[in-house]
Order: structure tokens, then sequence, then C-alpha cells
């Protein structure tokens, strides 16, 4: 019911910003793309206590929202949650279930049409089903985008972001521990009308704690469909 209702909020969230810039679009020229996002993942944990174990992939999505401004200044969130859970076969024939939202806010920079810089938050969390454990990844982020175009209609990109990020688990004796990692998506995009577009992409994520050494990644492909006011 949680991630329902959060989920509800970020996209009336979304609807009443855009609406609000659509208004103002012609005085000022600010574009405004919603849309939505969706991730097909899987999650691989290494830890020096337990060795390694990879999850079974599941699909994290939602909604997505960005405002380009006429003086190249550009924001940017987005809200994902996971349509089912990350599951960690046991060699008992038990299941360990895994919940997971993602909260990504980013401000930038475009330097040319094509490039810019942008810094920002992660909020990531985790939920044990079983146990109801609770991990989340969260702190700052910086990071780079580009993009190239192939044509009027198809254009590669690329994003690559650094997280300044702490691990946070309520697990007895876990505590918080810096957990900084990276993300990279790479793919290509079809506007398939001036206002329309899609995009697929793969989507490489890992961070990693120093004291613990636990390295947690995830990959998968990705899929999005944009709509530009």
């Amino acid at each position: 019911m949680k991630r329902i209702v959060s989920g509800v909020v970020a996209v009336l969230l979304i609807l009443t910003v855009s609406g609000a810039v659509q208004a103002e679009e012609g005085a000022g020229g600010t574009e405004v793309t919603v849309g939505v996002k969706a991730w097909y993942n899987n999650w691989k944990r290494e830890a020096a206590s337990v060795g390694s174990e990879t999850s079974s992939y599941t699909m994290l999505i939602g909604p997505t929202i960005e405002a380009e401004f006429p003086n190249h200044v550009f924001v940017e969130g987005s809200y994902m949650m996971a349509a089912s859970d990350y599951k960690f076969s046991e060699g008992d024939n038990t299941t360990r279930k895994f919940d997971r939202t993602d909260l990504d806010l980013a401000v930038g920079y475009m330097f040319t049409h094509h490039v810019g810089l942008f810094a920002g938050y992660r909020d990531s969390r985790f939920k044990e089903k079983e146990t109801s454990v609770k991990e989340s990844v969260t702190g700052p982020l910086a990071g780079i985008r580009a993009s190239a175009p192939l044509d009027e209609a198809l254009s590669l990109y690329g994003k690559l972001t650094y997280l300044f990020t702490t691990l946070k688990s309520s697990e007895e004796g876990m505590g918080s521990e810096k957990a900084p990692g990276w993300v990279a998506e790479v793919g290509a995009r079809y506007a398939f009308t001036k206002q329309l577009a899609g995009s697929l992409g793969y989507k490489f994520e890992k961070t990693e704690t120093k004291e613990s050494e636990i390295k947690d990644t995830f990959t998968g492909l990705t899929l999005d469909v944009m709509y530009t006011f």
C-alpha cells in the first residue's frame, strides 16, 4: 500500500509541475518532458562474510520528469518502485525476498546542446520481506550526460554518475558506513514525433563498502517512453 501511495503522489507532483510550466512555456521557452521509465535488472551481492549470491530479475518502474530552461539549466527527477521482489534462493529451499524503491533528484547545466554536468541526491531503499530488515543507500551524486544525433529522429545517449552514498542497515551489528559507487547507462533514443519519444538502453549500478566489504551490483535493460510539452 505504501508503494502505491508514494507512486500516486509522485505522478500527481509530475502532472502539477508539468502543467504549471506548460502554462508559462510561451513566455519563457521552457521545455518539460514527462515519462515512464522501466529497468529490468537483477541484484548481485558479494560480501566477505557470506560470499556471493545473485537474485532473480525484477522490474523497477515509475514516473520521470525533466525541465530544461532557456539559461541552459535543467532539473530532473524520477521515482521507481519494484513491480515484484528481488528473490534470492537459499540451499535449504527457502527464498529471501526484497522490495526496493528509488528516488533520484538532480540539477545541471548544459555546456552544449549535447553535453551537460549535474549534481543531486539519491535515496534507494530496500526491505527484506521475511525479517523486515531495512537498508538504505543515500547521499549526494554528480555526473555527466551526453547525446549524439545520428539523424533527425535517432540519437545515442550516455550518462555516467558517481555516488557519494552511505549504506545504512537496521540489521543488528550493521549500522552505517560509506558505500560510494557508479551508475552508467547507455542506449538509443528514437523520436516518433516532435513530442513523443522512446529509448532502449542498458544500465549498470554498483556500490561498495570499505569496512564490511559488501559489493552490490545491479545490471539490466532500460525502457523509457517520454512526452515533451
